[in-house]
């Protein structure tokens, strides 16, 4: 078990995601509020450049959610591990007038 630990900590798919989706929530807010496009270009980089952009885009796979190598090919309980998504999907929907 000790092993499944320190891997799991090498991991950082998850925080990167939380971060990001944060954070373009964020600007998308400060442009919804505001009508800054300065907000709202901010907020479609970084969720161009985490989604869509051929080299930085992130592919979710839940096959490899809550992975133990050598044990599993993915579960169901690897679902929670996107549970930040629905404020990318919040920031995309606060920056359709921009």
């Amino acid at each position: 078990m000790r092993r499944f630990r320190s891997e799991f900590k090498g991991i950082t798919d998850h925080d990167y995601l939380s971060r990001r989706t944060k954070a373009s929530l964020a600007f998308a807010l400060g442009y919804y509020l505001t009508g800054d496009e300065r907000y709202a270009g901010h907020a479609a980089l970084l969720m161009r450049n985490w989604f869509l952009a051929p080299a930085t885009a992130m592919h979710p796979n839940l096959n490899f959610a809550q992975f133990k190598s050598g044990l599993d090919t993915g579960k169901g309980m690897g679902i929670p591990e996107l549970r930040s998504l629905p404020q990318a999907i919040d920031a995309v929907d606060k920056l359709a007038g921009s």
